[in-house]
């Protein structure tokens, strides 16, 4: 598996495939299938709903050291750090993320959102998290998250839907406006997470935007997201992403040769 910090704003690999799932179980699916990177949420919670402590625990023994590991701990404003603490310990997991979904009603939402930061595990790297469908997620505007997470440093820039209703990430923005989104991502943060109930239909679409990685659930589940990791599916769809995005980015600067 590549090393993940080798992609950056100059990407040189195809994106690599991230898959959420539930239990142990499923992640060891996962793993079989040549998943890089293994997200941990439970789907019925949400677009970022946490799992159990218990649960973050036994996916981590399952998964070992063999990939590493993301962990969805919910939106900003339901946030309850204390629950998780000792599980993002272990040491599989690498990244953590939290949803700003309804922050906007509330005051000075970057400043909570800091503090939240602040009382997790310093080894985390942060994961902004940007709704395309802000308005209906009552979140922050791209625009303004961004700014936040270019000033925070955050590891990672996940661009992802809040309504789970078919809707794809491609569905709720101008491709100009994600466009102008997904560079300001760039500028902010070396990798850039691109989900949004994704397809293999949509992924032809996201060329123009490549990402590190391409985030995927319901993609790979029999049944939809609350379904279960099916093997079949999953290696489907990395056969499609592996179609979609066929050879490595040209280095930037460098002019293709044949």
């Amino acid at each position: 598996m590549p090393d993940i910090s080798s992609a950056g704003p100059c990407t040189l690999f195809p994106p690599r495939l991230l898959v959420s799932v539930r239990d142990a179980r499923e992640a060891r699916t996962a793993v079989e299938c040549g998943v890089d990177l293994i997200d941990i949420k439970e789907p019925s919670r949400g677009a970022l709903g946490p799992a159990t402590a218990d649960t973050i625990a036994a996916i981590a023994q399952e998964v070992g050291a063999t990939r590493p590991l993301s962990v969805a701990l919910g939106e900003l404003v339901n946030l309850q750090p204390g629950r998780y603490r000792d599980a993002l310990h272990l040491s599989p997991i690498r990244f953590a993320k939290i949803g700003l979904a309804g922050a906007i009603a509330g005051p000075r939402w970057w400043q909570q959102w800091r503090e939240a930061w602040a009382a997790l595990p310093h080894h985390l790297s942060r994961v902004g998290v940007v709704y395309v469908d802000w308005q209906e997620a009552e979140a922050p505007a791209p625009a303004d998250t961004l700014a936040v997470f270019a000033d925070q440093r955050c590891g990672a820039i996940l661009f992802d839907t809040f309504v789970k209703d078919g809707r794809t990430l491609l569905d709720h923005a101008a491709a100009d406006e994600l466009a102008e989104w997904i560079h300001r991502a760039r500028m902010a943060s070396p990798l850039l997470v691109l989900a949004g109930s994704l397809n293999c239909e949509a992924l032809n679409g996201l060329q123009e935007y490549p990402p590190d990685f391409i985030a995927v659930r319901g993609a790979a589940c029999q049944g939809g997201r609350l379904g279960r990791i099916s093997g079949p599916r999953l290696r489907h769809f990395a056969a499609a992403l592996q179609r979609a995005f066929p050879s490595p980015a040209t280095p930037c600067g460098q002019a293709a040769t044949t």
